[in-house]
């Protein structure tokens, strides 16, 4: 395991891998593995281990968080005409089942890429960087129904302040909902409504045609 070359070991840089908050090593939640390992007087690798048999079977639930790109890459590979934005973060909800579940990007991600690429850093109009968060997507994906507003297609609408739309999650505090959505409509249905979800819910599970 030492030997093989990973996204966790490939950064060259345990500085930059911070292990999150846990409950069996509350000591070490939000330090660089660069951090524990002075402490413990370890290498890097059999510190990680250490923590992982800490759990047990459980060996999923320690998570990190990789400071893996820097602005310059950001920069480079979403302003690129043929990137895709896109993230691999679960789909959750403030309320409901998924309340208490904790995944990184799940309410940042979109609103970070629209507030980085268009007001920080001016590389992208709003319009195109809408059109990288949805027609896109839904053109490689094979949605001819979605992703764009016309006779049609479905009743999808999101209703932003693009002076303020952005993120207010952080590293440690992932499940922030991001700020300036003004009204988003599913389906014909109106979900949110001046910034507040409505309790109504119309979205579907897209299924693959056979």
């Amino acid at each position: 395991m030492k030997t093989f070359r990973s996204i966790l070991s490939g950064v060259d840089d345990w500085e930059r891998v911070v292990l999150l908050d846990n409950a069996r090593f509350p000591q070490y939640a939000r330090r660089s593995l660069a951090d524990i390992v002075r402490e413990r007087g370890q290498d890097a690798f059999d510190a990680a281990f250490d923590i992982l048999q800490g759990y047990g079977e459980r060996v999923r639930e320690p998570m990190v968080i990789i400071h893996c790109y820097s602005e310059a890459l950001q920069r480079a590979a979403f302003g690129n005409a043929l990137c895709m934005a896109g993230s691999d973060a679960t789909t959750l909800a403030p309320d409901g089942p998924l309340a208490g579940t904790v995944f990184h990007g799940a309410y940042s991600w979109a609103s970070w890429f629209f507030r980085f690429m268009v007001r920080e850093t001016g590389i992208l109009s709003p319009a195109e960087a809408v059109r990288r968060l949805t027609g896109l997507p839904a053109r490689t994906l094979g949605l001819a129904d979605r992703g764009i507003l016309k006779a049609g297609a479905r009743a999808d609408v999101a209703v932003f302040d693009a002076t303020r739309f952005g993120e207010t999650a952080t590293t440690f505090e992932p499940n922030q909902l991001a700020e300036g959505m003004r009204h988003v409509v599913v389906n014909g249905v109106v979900t949110l409504a001046d910034g507040h979800l409505t309790g109504e819910r119309a979205g579907t599970v897209i299924r693959r045609a056979h």
